[in-house]
């Protein structure tokens, strides 16, 4: 990628952002936002049920201690479709913004990727993992979402535990943009399982809480503290799928369910 056409994909995102800045900043208050499309949910929930083998899903080495991360991993497990690399077991949480330092020191990544990182617009490459092409109805939906799907896994949380709170997006004080969606898709759960969002306000956060449904599709906001907690005795099986708010085509896809939402907001 030359140095003229980072500048040029830094113009292209910057008027993007400038023409559905009513997007990105409606989205910021709503917890969940319901996206009622159409899909055989069916045949991905039992594209999901022939996964045998799960990878443990580490976090960023930074937050947390090594005792805490590896039991983390161990209860929060998954499988890639849609990676950095070609490579289903791949479940290190890493920022993509960090990517690039990361690919030129690590030799995980160098042995996947030599060169070429981006596409040729500037956008961060990613790759389909051997797993996308087993699960062919399960790939076919996230590329419905958009043709641009970044990071999408298949995560299972084991029963009586949960993800505590934590936030995508890593500073509000200095970076007040929403870099991207988190598509959620309930495939196998009780709904004594709940996905929860709180407010940014610590002294009094607003909950909003919502059950783990099969087949509801929706994205819900990782811009705010969330956290899932399955108190039931069976696993939560859900899609996870990350899309970009510098894409156009993907806001494009969203503006209709943005526009239309009327439900709870969360006061920032």
């Amino acid at each position: 990628m030359t140095l003229q056409s980072f500048h040029n994909q830094e113009e292209k995102v910057f008027k993007i952002r400038e023409k559905f800045n009513w997007l990105t900043e409606k989205i910021k208050h709503i917890p969940f936002l319901d996206l009622p499309i159409q899909f055989d949910f069916e045949s991905v929930q039992k594209e999901a049920a022939k996964i045998l083998k799960w990878a443990p899903n580490f976090i960023e080495p930074t937050y947390w201690d090594p005792e805490s991360i590896q039991n983390h991993a161990n209860k929060n497990q998954g499988r890639a479709l849609i990676e950095y690399v070609p490579d289903s077991f791949f479940m290190h949480d890493t920022d993509h913004r960090l990517l690039k330092s990361m690919r030129s020191t690590n030799s995980y990544y160098n042995q996947f990727r030599s060169k070429e990182q981006y596409h040729s617009d500037g956008r961060i490459q990613f790759f389909k993992t051997e797993l996308a092409t087993e699960l062919p109805q399960t790939t076919q939906l996230l590329y419905k979402i958009s043709d641009y799907p970044m990071r999408c896994r298949i995560m299972k949380i084991q029963a009586n535990c949960h993800v505590g709170w934590h936030t995508h997006h890593t500073d509000h004080l200095t970076n007040d943009f929403y870099d991207f969606a988190v598509a959620q898709l309930p495939l196998d759960c009780e709904e004594t399982c709940l996905y929860s969002v709180r407010s940014n306000n610590s002294a009094y956060p607003q909950v909003y809480s919502r059950p783990a449904r099969k087949g509801d599709l929706f994205v819900f906001n990782s811009y705010h503290q969330h956290n899932v907690v399955n108190t039931s005795n069976h696993d939560r099986i859900a899609l996870f799928a990350n899309y970009s708010f510098d894409y156009e085509p993907f806001l494009e896809f969203l503006a209709p369910y943005v526009r239309d939402y009327d439900g709870p907001l969360i006061n920032c």
